[in-house]
């Protein structure tokens, strides 16, 4: 019985292969190997992402009631508005200044699948070093029941740094909570407190709030609870909030409230100095001297071990003797390249740098410490240099502001040299040009760490001519093959070719390509390489040029209707540089993109086209240059494009005038060759709209082919190879099945109108074909 359950399983086997490909087998098998190892290696990946968050929990994180000074507030249900994603039923701040609390609860309704997706990852953003995390509740009432969700257990402390991009790692904490069972409709109730362990400022505070909302309020309520005899300062003012003030137990307790808040979205490329509005602000600062007072007292200016320090100082001395630009080069070789950067703790502990001995002996150091060691060593050689607290992201907004020390998570160098200012950020590992020709940047204001100076102090801001994008590109169209051949050179200057300097040391050759096929995807979609970019970078002129060659297979399209052919050349190096304006119904001015320069040109070889007939277009005013328009460059046509802004910003009342400019200037972008369809120039058209020659706008249908096209044609193909493959395996396998009935119809294994033969007969038989017998052999 053994034997002949092996050859029917034999047998089986058999007749799978025939179905199903060996070959097809062995690669699903390897296919599956490999995603299965792939998979491991994400999850570990995804693993190392979280810091280790056993030591910290314990130590900063706890699941305990609201304190007892908090007197939780009744939420109201109100309805849908304006099929909103998601409506807040209760937004509350408390902040509690002599017990160094904040108060936290947020009550929303998840109206929309987007809702639950970003909500049901609750997020604590706060700081172990000097912060406690006091998680009060966390809670989803559904359909009249409500169900507790805060575990400990379940809470993973994430590490993420939202200024990287600027150069700058502020070490912040995001404690997680993943709730796995959300729906849409639920209520998901929020509530926690921040409890600040280390106070750099003495009980100092300041609450800020912004009364725009993405999405409706039914109510909202802020609270700044303080002893009655501190100092108090405000500003702004909130549109449509009630104001209350009352007193208990020696505390004044100050209240604004708001009912039904419509949802309204904020305003974009709101300028660096513009405080959005509305907005409230309420602190216990004295004045930005206070700040710089209370950080004096705990910086520490001079090494505590200078036996290291004072022999490198030495060995400058010697290298470079008594030239101001060859020290101040040697210094920033020593500090900014040399240092390593890395921030260690984040929050106000991040505000007290660690001593200078220690930071030259580990050889990294944050923002604070590494501009703090270069002015002691600039010191050292007898020139001025202080540090100066700056935001990266407030700038000019600090000084429209009360004081606060929120107000700065950078710190910068002032260097007085040979009768000028310098500007230096030490981390700025990028930037180019002379050291003694850095006389700005782009922070606005700035707090400087020195006895006896009053206020905040204004810093030079960059000028246009330092952010240039210069191309030239040359074009051969084949109208036999439709191919386009690119050439082009990119010339960028001042921040630019710091940017693409930071590309090519994070990701090399293949970030630079990535960058260009992005530029190219305007007016070359389908742009290949042909040859590896080739780059220089000029460091000491901050100038980088990049040469490319490349092509695009189809870059003439056809226009059957008129029998001719087009070539779009829009100029690429454009790309997201213009601001557009959506509506002009603005309350805050609108920032440009400045400073800004772009220049392109583009010469195009054709046989059919011997002239220039792009009509020169200029736009002027006191916010932007435009310029437009053609020559020829022997026989061939060169359209050459201008572009700077003069101003940083445009007042509500001017922009219904810039957004017609911005109109004019998008014509004069849009350019598209015409040529005759087989390579022959016709005099006439029957396009009502538009004549022969290059540089005339695009037929109005052109516009309208979808972006996806080249990509679903290849998913139509793959599944049509698919389909196919299952049919001719299938049929296959039919006409196996064919040849093995008529075999044994011959062989009298099945007789018509019969029942077939014993399965000895069959067994035998397959014994005979497998163990490689005659049929001979075989008795019928």
């Amino acid at each position: 019985m053994l034997a002949i359950h092996m050859l029917r399983l034999r047998l089986f086997l058999h007749i799978l292969r025939e179905l199903i490909p060996t070959r097809l087998v062995g690669v699903s098998v390897v296919f599956w190997i490999l995603t299965y190892s792939l998979n491991l290696q994400t999850k570990d990946s995804v693993m190392q992402q979280h810091v280790s968050t056993s030591a910290p929990i314990q130590d900063t994180i706890s699941i305990c009631p609201a304190p007892p000074w908090v007197n939780r507030s009744r939420v109201v249900n109100a309805g849908r508005q304006a099929d909103a994603p998601l409506t807040c039923l209760l937004q509350e701040r408390r902040m509690h200044i002599p017990l160094k609390t904040d108060y936290f609860r947020y009550v929303h309704r998840l109206e929309s699948p987007q809702a639950v997706q970003q909500l049901s990852k609750v997020q604590f953003r706060f700081d172990p070093q000097v912060d406690d995390l006091h998680i009060h509740n966390v809670s989803i009432f559904r359909n009249g029941n409500l169900t507790q969700h805060e575990n400990l257990d379940s809470v993973e402390l994430l590490r993420r740094e939202e200024n990287l991009g600027n150069n700058i790692m502020d070490g912040s904490i995001c404690a997680l909570l993943v709730l796995k069972d959300v729906r849409t409709g639920d209520v998901l109730d929020v509530e926690y407190s921040i409890v600040r362990r280390v106070d750099l400022f003495d009980g100092k505070a300041c609450l800020i709030h912004d009364g725009q909302y993405a999405f409706p309020v039914a109510r909202v309520l802020l609270s700044w609870t303080d002893e009655e005899d501190r100092p108090y300062f405000q500003k702004g003012e909130l549109e449509g909030y009630l104001y209350a003030e009352r007193s208990e137990s020696g505390m004044l307790i100050r209240e604004w409230t708001c009912s039904n808040t419509q949802a309204l979205e904020p305003e974009d490329n709101v300028p660096a100095d513009v405080i959005p509005e509305p907005f409230l602000q309420c602190c216990n600062f004295p004045s930005w001297d206070a700040i710089r007072d209370d950080l004096l007292k705990k910086w520490n200016f001079q090494p505590a071990e200078r036996t290291s320090l004072d022999s490198e100082v030495r060995a400058i001395q010697d290298e470079c003797g008594a030239e101001p630009e060859k020290l101040l080069d040697a210094v920033l070789m020593r500090v900014r390249d040399m240092v390593r950067y890395q921030a260690r703790t984040p929050g106000l502990l991040a505000m007290v740098p660690e001593n200078l001995s220690i930071v030259w002996e580990r050889k990294y150091g944050d923002c604070k410490e590494k501009t703090l060691l270069f002015c002691w060593f600039m010191r050292e050689l007898g020139f001025r240099c202080d540090p100066v607290l700056v935001h990266t992201q407030l700038c000019g907004r600090i000084e429209h502001m009360l004081p606060f020390a929120g107000a700065f998570n950078h710190v910068v160098a002032r260097l007085s040299f040979e009768k000028s200012e310098l500007w230096i950020d030490l981390t700025d590992i990028y930037r180019g040009g002379k050291p003694k020709e850095w006389c700005s940047m782009p922070y606005r204001v700035g707090l400087p760490l020195i006895e006896g100076n009053t206020g905040l102090l204004s810093i030079p801001y960059d000028k246009a001519e330092l952010n240039e994008l210069e191309v030239t590109e040359t074009v051969h169209l084949d109208s036999k093959s439709r191919k386009g051949s690119i050439v082009m050179k990119l010339k960028a200057e001042g921040r630019r070719s710091e940017w693409l300097r930071a590309l090519v040391d994070s990701e090399g050759l293949p970030g630079i390509m990535r960058f260009i096929k992005s530029l190219c995807e305007v007016g070359r979609k389908g742009f290949e390489f042909d040859e590896d970019p080739n780059w220089q970078d000029h460091r000491e002129l901050n100038l980088m040029t990049i040469e490319v060659k490349g092509h695009v297979a189809d870059m003439i399209k056809p226009d059957p209707e008129y029998a001719r052919d087009f070539v779009n050349l829009t100029p690429f190096a454009f790309n997201g540089v213009l601001g557009f304006v959506p509506k002009t119904s603005r309350k805050l001015p609108f920032a440009l993109w400045h400073p800004c320069g772009v220049s392109h040109e583009i010469t195009v070889v054709h046989p059919s086209l011997n002239k220039a007939d792009w009509p020169r277009k200029s736009a002027k005013d006191e916010h932007v240059i435009f310029d437009c328009g053609s020559r020829l460059a022997g026989s061939n046509p060169v359209y050459w494009f201008k572009y700077k802004t003069l101003t940083d910003r445009i007042e509500p009342k001017q922009l219904p005038l810039y957004k017609n400019k911005l109109e004019s200037i998008l014509k004069g972008l849009d350019i598209m060759l015409q040529l005759p369809s087989h390579g022959r120039r016709t005099i006439k058209s029957d396009d009502p709209e538009h004549v022969w020659g290059g540089g005339i706008s695009s037929p109005t249908h052109e516009r309208a082919w979808k972006k996806n096209e080249s990509v679903n044609i290849v998913h139509f193909v793959w599944i049509a190879l698919f389909v196919a493959f299952i049919i001719i395996r299938i049929f296959m396998a039919i006409l196996w099945f064919c040849r093995m009935r008529k075999a044994l119809s011959e062989s009298g294994f099945i007789l018509p109108n019969s029942s077939p033969l014993k399965s000895n007969w069959f067994l035998n038989q397959k014994i005979g074909c497998i163990s490689g017998q005659k049929n001979s052999s075989i008795s019928w």
